[in-house]
């Protein structure tokens, strides 16, 4: 800046002599001078300064595609003394950030590229440009979206690899994930192989805790989830309904961290039961048929039987109780004179083979009259009964069983 020079005119006292006269009162002395001279001085040379407004005039931000945008920007300085003017700021530089003000790019304003690829789906970014003039800085900002995306992806998962060890499984994946084109309908395959880190997450449904997080580094593996966070919960969560159902629905959903939220990919729903249907199915014929031949050993002449049927008309499971209840019929044939009777009852009996009885429902006439001359109730109970690999007994063996089951 230019030396400026001031002619400075001072100004006497309304009490002051004429030259040669002597003073009445307080002498001005030399530092009163100087001290007027300096707030004077400083304040004329504060209109050379930056003080005043500086700010952006003029910000224009044009998108060149979904992977770089062009910037042009203008400042005004409008200072105390003068009117407002352009000026070329001492710096300019340029900032692009995601939605969690992550740093995706710090460098000078013109063409700036967009990492969209690893952005997510319509995800906001800002743009800002800052300028600084002497001491003042200036910026604006301007925000935009990035590119629509989508995923479509496939899950397997093999879970428990064992009946009652509920920490492991196996798990086969594929995904992609594509973009839709600037300006365009159509969609385009983004590459998002060794960038993106996935995992699966596996919970109760409908369970309040216990979310577990699995990782996912192959897109073919086997998972233990016994050291994972918040396996404990989710193991009693699992147990929990296991013991008050039978049976647990475990949610296995597929993330992938692209974006500021994680990016839901597939999901999988996988009932695990303390025994599979078939198990259960196998279960209730061998209680049935135990059943049956206690039922028959109380109705049969003293002969004996020819031959006998039992089927399971229908059949349920109360988790809760952990009680089989059956709709059966008997079929048998008299060995003396070949008679066939049937009749329909119900059988109410533990998954042990205790606390079992068994009610008389209908039957032909010749059953009716067999159940009403030796027994004198509609409910027999039955002795306990149990299941093990034992061959059955010759009796036993004499019941054939056709199931013909509407579960």
């Amino acid at each position: 800046m230019e030396r400026t020079s001031f002619n400075l005119r001072l100004r006497r006292s309304a009490g002051a002599r004429a030259p040669g006269a002597r003073a009445s009162g307080a002498r001005q002395g030399p530092g009163s001078v100087l001290l007027t001279v300096g707030l004077l001085i400083a304040a004329l040379l504060s209109g050379c300064g930056p003080s005043g407004d500086f700010h952006v005039d003029t910000l224009e931000v044009d998108r060149l595609g979904w992977d770089s945008l062009r910037t042009a920007v203008s400042f005004v300085h409008d200072p105390a003394v003068g009117g407002p003017r352009s000026v070329a700021p001492d710096m300019v530089i340029a900032h692009l950030f995601n939605l969690r003000y992550d740093t995706l790019y710090a460098g000078p304003p013109g063409v700036i590229p967009v990492p969209d690829e690893e952005l997510g789906d319509e995800e906001r970014v800002l743009v800002e440009i800052c300028g600084t003039f002497r001491k003042h800085t200036a910026c604006e900002q301007y925000s935009f979206a990035s590119s629509p995306k989508r995923s479509a992806a496939r899950l397997e998962v093999e879970y428990p690899l064992e009946p009652g060890v509920i920490e492991r499984g196996n798990y086969e994946l594929s995904y992609s994930v594509e973009r839709q084109e600037f300006e365009g309908e159509e969609w385009a395959p983004i590459d998002v192989s060794g960038r993106l880190t996935t995992w699966l997450e596996a919970y109760l449904e409908n369970g309040e805790s216990g979310h577990v997080r699995i990782p996912v580094e192959r897109r073919r593996s086997r998972f233990s989830m016994d050291r994972t966070e918040h396996y404990r919960d989710f193991r009693f969560d699992v147990n929990s309904a296991l013991m008050d159902t039978d049976s647990a629905a475990v949610i296995f959903d597929l993330f992938a961290d692209l974006g500021p939220s994680p990016m839901h990919l597939a999901s999988r729903r996988i009932v695990v039961r303390r025994k599979s249907e078939a198990e259960r199915r196998e279960e209730v014929g061998y209680l049935t048929e135990l059943a049956a031949v206690q039922v028959l050993d109380r109705l049969k002449r003293f002969f004996g039987l020819r031959s006998a049927y039992v089927f399971i008309n229908d059949w349920s499971y109360v988790a809760l109780d952990r009680v089989y209840r059956v709709e059966m019929e008997l079929h048998w044939q008299d060995a003396f004179r070949g008679d066939w009777s049937d009749l329909t009852g119900e059988l109410v009996m533990r998954s042990d083979g205790r606390d079992g009885t068994f009610r008389y429902l209908r039957g032909s006439d010749s059953a009716e009259r067999r159940w009403s001359s030796r027994i004198d109730s509609t409910i027999i109970r039955l002795d306990p009964v149990f299941l093990d690999n034992r061959p059955p007994t010759d009796e036993e063996e004499n019941v054939q069983r056709t199931r013909s089951s509407r579960r």
